[in-house]
């Protein structure tokens, strides 16, 4: 809106109007409605690199995609793509065609590479562990399959049992970094054209995100309502798994705020982070890689959190993990690595997580005890930067 774009056409030129509306129209002949949605996901996936917010990657010889970035990044030299596609070419209807087909074949016959340890490192083997779709939980317990696939909101998992899940493994939303449905909406006003008269939930004139998951003051969606619906999610993850079962996932942000939040919803659900190690999230030819924004995932891992713990001094817990998080950055410096000061800031915050949470609420500072915003905050000031 700041740029003055009031319509979702408004991102389109009118030559690739015409074409992507000659295309969707074909698609819309389509008698089979297993095939016509088939086409319409290629459809979707082709209008990334088909609008005026792309541009040529001149150091890559590709076209870039209009959410390379999470976001309407309106751009001063847009690029026009082919719509249909020719002999190379990135984005293209036949090409996203393609990967739809792949995709699709994947999903009838899904398999896993079976990964041996080499020499120094594991290596993908030619060998493959197939998967059978089960209909129900009880299919996997009994041993008829060995994959089942549901959707669904994450805060509502009745159909598994307690205490039956080895290991959740999964990626929040990350508080007020992407707006999902806001970011939706690009392609959902086209796939609305063609089926607002067969799926109710096309009818409206955006996305649906009544639910949504994610920190949006414009939509009234606060700190609070984000944290409470994580905490829900966390509690349904406790619920399911097993004693010595582990919840993983992956986290960033450069706001103390965020990592608090999070902090205290996995405290409030039972659980404890019991390891920080770090991942690179953005290869190194990425849109986010370039100097300031952060690289760097932590990937938290958590148990259940015991009944008994001990009282912590947050002094001496801040000094055990800068040390941990020098660590990491050693190693990762050693490996030829780059960081800036929101990766080392990641870092850290991570390592405190570990520190904060196995003593919580017993962390004590001068006297009193303190809460997760109080102790980030402390830990940040004490780290001044690992350099």
């Amino acid at each position: 809106m700041n740029h003055g774009y009031t319509h979702f056409k408004d991102l389109f030129n009118r030559r690739q109007l015409l074409a992507l509306s000659l295309l969707l129209r074909g698609i819309m002949r389509v008698e089979d409605q297993n095939v016509k949605e088939l086409l319409l996901l290629a459809f979707s996936d082709c209008l990334d690199a088909n609008n005026m917010f792309c541009k040529y990657e001149r150091d890559y010889h590709k076209i870039s995609l209009l959410f390379g970035l999470h976001a309407y990044h309106p751009i001063e030299r847009p690029t026009e793509n082919n719509v249909w596609g020719t002999r190379y070419g990135r984005g293209t209807f036949t090409r996203c065609f393609q990967k739809v087909r792949r995709g699709k074949a994947y999903g009838l016959a899904p398999y896993e590479r079976v990964m041996a340890r080499g020499r120094s490192r594991k290596v993908v083997t030619g060998e493959r562990v197939w998967g059978t779709l089960a209909d129900s939980f009880t299919d996997l317990v009994t041993g008829q399959a060995n994959a089942l696939l549901r959707v669904g909101s994450a805060e509502e998992l009745a159909f598994l049992p307690d205490r039956s899940v080895d290991a959740v493994i999964t990626d929040p939303p990350y508080f007020d970094n992407v707006a999902y449905a806001e970011l939706a909406d690009f392609f959902y006003v086209w796939l609305r054209l063609v089926l607002k008269d067969r799926y109710p939930w096309f009818v409206p004139e955006n996305s649906w995100r009544a639910r949504e998951l994610v920190q949006n003051e414009k939509l009234g969606k606060t700190e609070e309502t984000f944290a409470n619906g994580l905490e829900a999610v966390w509690r349904e993850c406790h619920r399911v798994l097993k004693e010595d079962g582990l919840l993983v996932f992956t986290f960033h942000h450069n706001q103390l705020s965020a990592w608090a939040a999070l902090t205290q919803t996995l405290l409030e659900a039972g659980f404890v982070v019991v390891a920080a190690p770090v991942v690179r999230s953005e290869g190194k030819s990425g849109f986010h890689s370039e100097v300031g924004n952060i690289k760097y995932d932590i990937c938290l891992v958590c148990r259940r959190r015991p009944d008994r713990v001990r009282n912590g001094d947050w002094g001496v817990l801040c000094e055990r993990a800068r040390a941990e998080a020098h660590r990491w950055r050693r190693r990762l410096l050693e490996g030829g690595m780059k960081l800036n000061p929101a990766d080392e800031l990641t870092i850290v915050l991570g390592q405190a997580l570990v520190a904060y949470t196995a003593h919580w609420p017993e962390v004590w500072l001068d006297g009193r005890r303190i809460a997760p915003e109080e102790a980030l905050s402390a830990i940040v000031e004490r780290a001044d930067g690992l350099g």
